[in-house]
């Protein structure tokens, strides 16, 4: 995560000046402001649907006091039937003669008819006992649910209502609701003289219920408590349980309110309240977008986007012709200065950075000319110098010459101890001038590291062993020279102390991806190496570190900072100099 966050910034850092303003303006302003404009804009939405939502809850609970009004008016006539009492003598058998039952009987049936066709949404009204129907007034011929007769008789007075039932007269089949009341004789508390039934057509119910505003794609039901469809636009849903699926369930449950709920796989908004004394549930769903409508959000977004994008376009415009253009023609005259004409003209009126920064330049590429011409005139003065150097060379010749002689007379003398040893020192003084040259190649590095430990053998004997891991390929590119040796000596003095035997100096020079890596260990005493690493950080001489920082500060002079000289030591676990290198061929 890390690298390719490092490669982001990079591919970042080589953009143009124009690419780079272009971004910039989409991440922190065209990109927020969009971002901004989607949150308010579903925050917003949110809240004209929740408003909207609450609004066709209250215009819908003018429906729920529509039906209470007939559900409340099935059940106060019940209540007059069986209170009436013509009715009640009528079905107590307190008749004299057949004149008075016929006069009781069609008092009590033109009572009722006046009723049925007083009321629209009356289907029928009957009363019956034992399973026998003793009135009947109504539309359609009503049936006999001996079940539910029997069931009113045992609530004693109570009103029950039954779900949606299905009355077939001259092979027409009409859905009705019903009322059944038992009929409890006054004069003898406990007996039952019969069982009012009122049917109410389902299709009066249903249009009660649409009264209410009318959304596209929207459903309606009235539900009993288990779920089952009492009364709905699609007839073929009548009677059938949907109270297992999971927002008729939540409305069931909760009674009354308004929520979002996924819909056969889409959002719907469901309203719902409780109807009155039989305890059902109206529910109607409605497609979030046909209640929520177009509210102007969305094309507010829009045009708040494309002005965002316009304005950016000209912040470009201009920042291009008083900030890139400018940039553009000074880094060309800045090409020609680099391939070596110093006829530049560049002319800049303006008094910001940049009009500056082209003064400056014409400025300097006039002193460079002139610096030019007066560093010609000196090169003659410099061949003289070097002729001078060159002569100044003799010295080493005269010094390798010296010890040639010296080496020869100590063979003669069959001292080859001190020959050799007087070999290895020449190859070191001609190592350390190199002809004046700054670079030597790796392999020569290395052996002048094996005629300076050779030397050092005559000190330390066979107490201390030095070994070189090093690729033959890597031996021809080149490195500044003398940076092994003072980390080796280093290694010798601070690192093996007293050390009688077993001492161990290893020197390994690898390819890595950044170049060249020169590791040289020992397992001497160690030291602190957070402390070497502060003296090494410090502006100020410390003698202690002077070795190493010379060699640190060489190559990060000449080649970087991501490259020098890197300590890593501890206490009684010896020490690792690390040396980092580009590869130089």
């Amino acid at each position: 995560m890390k690298r390719r966050s490092y490669r982001m910034l990079g591919w970042f850092r080589d953009r143009t000046l124009r690419m780079k303003l272009f971004i910039c303006i989409c991440l922190f302003i065209i990109v927020p402001l969009m971002a901004a404009g989607l949150l308010l804009n579903k925050h917003f939405s949110r809240v004209t649907l929740n408003k909207s939502s609450e609004v066709a809850l209250q215009t819908l609970l003018q429906t729920k006091k529509n039906i209470d009004f007939v559900l409340a008016g099935a059940n106060d006539l019940s209540v007059a039937i069986l209170s009436n009492d013509t009715v009640q003598r009528f079905l107590r058998g307190e008749y004299a003669n057949d004149v008075e039952y016929d006069s009781q009987y069609k008092a009590i049936a033109d009572w009722m008819s006046d009723i049925v066709g007083s009321k629209e949404y009356y289907d029928s009204v009957s009363i019956s006992r034992d399973g026998n129907i003793l009135f009947r007034r109504g539309t359609y011929e009503p049936s006999v649910n001996a079940a539910m007769e029997r069931r009113a008789v045992g609530l004693m007075g109570e009103a029950i209502w039954t779900g949606a039932e299905r009355e077939t007269v001259d092979d027409r089949q009409v859905d009705v609701v019903s009322l059944y009341r038992d009929i409890i004789d006054f004069n003898h508390y406990g007996r039952s003289l019969g069982v009012i039934k009122i049917n109410i057509r389902e299709q009066a119910i249903e249009e009660l219920s649409s009264t209410a505003n009318a959304y596209v794609g929207e459903e309606r039901f009235i539900l009993d408590l288990q779920g089952r469809v009492l009364s709905s636009k699609e007839k073929e849903l009548i009677g059938r349980n949907i109270g297992d699926q999971a927002y008729i369930s939540r409305a069931l449950r909760e009674g009354q309110g308004h929520f979002i709920a996924d819909v056969d796989g889409a959002p719907r908004v469901v309203l719902f309240f409780t109807i009155g004394q039989p305890g059902w549930v109206f529910v109607q769903s409605i497609p979030v977008s046909a209640i929520a409508g177009n509210n102007g959000t969305h094309m507010v977004v829009i045009v708040a986007v494309a002005l965002c994008l316009l304005f950016g376009m000209l912040f470009s415009l201009v920042q291009h012709h008083y900030l890139i253009r400018p940039l553009v023609r000074l880094l060309k005259e800045m090409s020609k200065l680099k391939r070596g004409n110093f006829d530049v003209s560049l002319a800049s009126e303006s008094r910001d950075e940049i009009g500056e920064i082209t003064r400056s330049f014409m400025k300097m590429s006039e002193e460079l000319k002139k610096t030019i011409n007066t560093v010609y005139l000196s090169q003659i003065k410099q061949r003289e110098a070097e002729l001078t150097a060159l002569q100044a060379q003799i010295n080493p010749h005269f010094l390798y010459n010296t010890l040639d002689s010296i080496r020869w007379l100590a063979m003669k003398s069959r001292n080859y101890e001190v020959s050799d040893q007087i070999e290895a020192l020449s190859e070191i003084f001609k190592h350390v001038l190199n002809k004046g040259q700054p670079l030597v190649t790796v392999g020569s590095e290395l052996e002048f590291l094996r005629n300076y430990m050779f030397i050092q053998e005559a000190k330390y004997g066979n107490r201390i062993r030095l070994v070189i891991q090093a690729s033959p390929e890597l031996y021809p590119y080149k490195c500044p020279k003398l940076i092994l040796q003072p980390l080796v000596e280093n290694a010798l003095i601070h690192g093996m102390g007293e050390r009688t035997e077993g001492g161990l100096v290893e020197v390994a020079v690898e390819r890595k991806e950044f170049g060249i890596q020169y590791t040289v260990t020992d397992n001497g005493v160690g030291t602190d190496g957070e402390a070497i690493n502060g003296m090494l950080a410090e502006k100020g001489v410390s003698p202690q570190v002077f070795a190493l920082r010379n060699i640190d500060e060489r190559i990060k002079l000449n080649y970087g900072e991501g490259y020098g000289l890197f300590f890593y030591s501890r206490l009684s676990q010896g020490t690792r100099v690390e040396v980092r290198l580009p590869l130089i061929g």
